[in-house]
């Protein structure tokens, strides 16, 4: 039994993500994007958690571009997030995206290096400092 067959043209799709396709994850996500961009009530939110999701799955496969991609998005929630009073979980999100950011130009992405210098600019010395111990712990555990 296919439990999405009612999503139409959507339920092959999640099919060939959970399988692991990365062009399906990607497509996914992208749908996600724009329903996080929807200025709906309710509709923003849904899609805000589902691009968190899809982008997280899809950096998984260790792409530099899906890595950028889920930085730039922890970015967008951790703002977000912040709005609706949850500030430990926004300054964590955000860090983990200075962190992610820090590892990738540390390997030699410039990508990522102007990523970086464009965010730094707009997050306080304490989340700077806590991203430094992201990275420390990642680097510590192999």
């Amino acid at each position: 039994m296919d439990a999405n067959a009612l999503l139409g043209d959507y339920s092959p799709v999640i099919r060939k993500a959970a399988l692991g396709d990365l062009e399906a994850q990607r497509w996914m996500r992208a749908g996600a994007l724009r329903d996080a961009r929807t200025p709906m009530p309710g509709i923003d939110e849904i899609g805000s958690y589902e691009l968190l999701f899809w982008s997280r799955l899809c950096a998984s496969h260790g792409h530099e571009e899906d890595a950028i991609f889920l930085a730039a998005v922890l970015h967008h929630v951790s703002h977000w997030v912040g709005q609706r009073g949850v500030g430990d979980l926004a300054g964590r999100m955000m860090a983990e995206g200075v962190a992610i950011l820090d590892r990738l130009s540390d390997e030699g992405s410039d990508a990522a290096m102007a990523a970086l210098a464009d965010m730094s600019g707009r997050v306080c010395p304490e989340l700077l400092n806590y991203a430094n111990e992201m990275k420390r712990e990642v680097a510590d555990a192999g």
